[in-house]
């Protein structure tokens, strides 16, 4: 399959976001697939249209930490509606968590002596969501090891 098709988009996520922390985990695991590539702040990725055609994805952050924003380039073999661009973005937004607010949780972490932590060493990260149920029930049972 040649991928032909460049559609780019720009998105902005609710601060504080550290982009790298959310999309290369800290413990290892993928963002969305087993074969990305993470290099000098890009990812390098795959996703799923809900027509299910495959696309590559190269997201890159080009904001800061209290003002972010990712470009998105999306890699296709022949040009995406308007139904599927939206589809999409949706998908990024939710499986980055772009629109998750963590400013409440950090209020309270904060004044917490072992939540704390996770203000200061792990500072705008999101946990992520996968594009499919599947994804997070394995990960769910594979974590309890």
């Amino acid at each position: 399959m040649k991928l032909k098709y460049l559609t780019s988009f720009e998105v902005e996520a609710i601060p504080p976001y550290n982009f790298e922390l959310t999309v290369r985990k800290p413990l290892g695991y993928h963002w969305l697939t087993p074969d990305e590539a993470f290099s000098n702040g890009t990812i390098w990725t795959a996703m799923e249209l809900c027509s299910e055609k495959p696309v590559g994805l190269r997201l890159k952050s080009i904001g800061t930490m209290e003002n972010p924003k990712i470009e998105i380039a999306v890699f296709s073999d022949e040009k995406m509606g308007g139904f599927e661009e939206r589809a999409l973005l949706n998908d990024i937004t939710k499986c980055a968590e772009l629109d998750t607010d963590v400013n409440g949780f950090y209020s309270i972490a904060k004044r917490d002596p072992i939540l704390e932590y996770a203000v200061t060493d792990l500072y705008g990260m999101r946990c992520g969501r996968q594009q499919k149920l599947f994804h997070n029930i394995v990960r769910a049972i594979l974590m309890q090891w």
